[in-house]
């Protein structure tokens, strides 16, 4: 099969961005596969599917046009943990910078990172798999009761009302005010402000090896919006008559000064966080189930939920649940690529080994690892979030929210399924 045009991918990439006006998240995946498409085409001159296709273990790392693809799972980790601190998030720094503005995704380890990062981390950490899965059942269901018919739920605005719902919970955004609920159309090119909407174009923006035109120009437009609107949220909430909720909102204002100079990087800082949750969340929980509904495993499995001896629902959903939805995850992963800016001159790989020169632009195939995964039937979801913060060491970037994350995804799933007292049961 040979690469496509650049005309080619230009068009794929409109009918993606199309959909994803037209759809929400659910387009997402067309848009990262539209722009890996892309990449192949300008930068690697071989078709996009060799991002994701399961990789040759041989091989694991390639030179491409402009830095070096690795596919296999034992490289992609290796350049997440960076022992040697040969990568570099400079990339990701330069993109935020364009977009809502500079937070500690885009710096690499040291004083700073910690100085930024640690508390915000440790209270997304704190939030458990069981607590958030609790949430997000109960928002689920609340969203569910809404409906003349539960069964005939649209996944897509099930996600975005509670997701809505979560982030009024641990953010205290949207407020209706600054930021309204609300996915993504069009007109979110205009403010005010939505969530969850807005979060999903500045991510694909900055964590996209290679992202289009359209997409960058979106990005970025969608960022200065978030920007503007959480600024405006994070000075009103200063006063003593509007305190805070979100043990997130408190926990990233009582991370910097309480001066109103600091506004800006809180305001920074909030829209950094939601981006690294909402986008990875829904994009897997709509891709999740959207697979199952097409066969019988979505109904398969709501039988098993249903017909389970364990009372405690999170025990059920974890028992029955947990495993397919990381095969799921592994399958068509959201994201299913990002990036790293070699600094170092060093080889990559054993067997094949590549030369990796400072520069290069190093882009990390999620999907081939999580599939080369799949195939050897290990069940890991970990490529995913950027490592296992829980290992010692951990990689700098691990996402300090993997337990929150798949507790929401469960919960969201287990509510679907399980709608409760008046819900449709199988």
């Amino acid at each position: 099969m040979p690469p496509e045009t650049s005309d080619e991918g230009d068009d794929r990439i409109g009918r993606a961005l199309r959909a994803l006006g037209q759809e929400g998240i659910s387009g997402l995946d067309d848009l990262w596969q539209a722009m890996l498409a892309e990449l192949s085409a300008k930068k690697h001159g071989a078709p996009a599917s060799a991002l994701a296709a399961p990789p040759d273990p041989a091989a694991g790392a390639v030179r491409t046009g402009d830095g070096v693809l690795v596919s296999s799972k034992k490289l992609v980790m290796e350049v997440y943990h960076d022992p040697a601190g040969n990568y570099s998030v400079c990339g990701y720094a330069e993109r935020l910078r364009k977009s809502f503005g500079m937070i500690y995704l885009g710096l690499d380890k040291g004083a700073e990172y910690d100085a930024q990062s640690s508390k915000v981390n440790a209270a997304i950490q704190a939030i458990s798999e069981r607590d958030s899965f609790n949430l997000a059942l109960r928002e689920t269901r609340n969203v569910l009761a809404s409906l003349s018919n539960p069964a005939a739920f649209e996944i897509q605005d099930v996600c975005d009302q509670v997701l809505a719902a979560l982030c009024i919970i641990w953010f205290d955004l949207p407020d209706a005010s600054a930021v309204l609920a609300g996915g993504f159309r069009p007109s979110n090119l205009l403010p005010p402000a939505r969530c969850p909407g807005d979060f999903t174009a500045p991510s694909a923006y900055t964590f996209m090896p290679d992202p289009e035109f359209l997409v960058a120009l979106t990005g970025q437009r969608l960022g200065h919006i978030l920007k503007e609107d959480v600024t405006k949220f994070v000075s009103e909430r200063r006063s003593p008559a509007n305190p805070l909720q979100g043990v997130l909102s408190r926990a990233i204002f009582s991370a910097f000064p309480s001066t109103s100079d600091q506004d800006d990087i809180i305001a920074r800082t909030i829209i950094g966080v939601m981006m690294g949750f909402l986008p990875t969340v829904e994009g897997n929980v709509i891709a999740t189930v959207r697979a199952w509904q097409k066969d019988a495993t979505f109904t398969a499995l709501q039988q098993q939920l249903a017909g389970g001896a364990e009372p405690d629902l999170y025990l059920r959903a974890c028992a029955v649940l947990k495993v397919p939805l990381k095969q799921a995850m592994q399958l068509n992963p959201v994201p299913n690529a990002v990036w790293r800016t070699a600094v170092k001159e060093h080889t990559l790989g054993d067997t094949n080994p590549v030369q990796v020169h400072p520069g290069d632009k190093v882009a990390i195939g999620i999907a081939s690892a999580t599939r080369e995964d799949l195939a050897n039937k290990i069940t890991d979801v970990f490529a995913v979030f950027g490592g296992d913060r829980r290992e010692h060491p951990h990689p700098t970037h691990a996402c300090p929210g993997y337990a929150m994350a798949m507790g929401v995804l469960l919960g969201i799933i287990a509510g679907v399924m399980d709608p409760g007292p008046g819900g449709a049961h199988p």
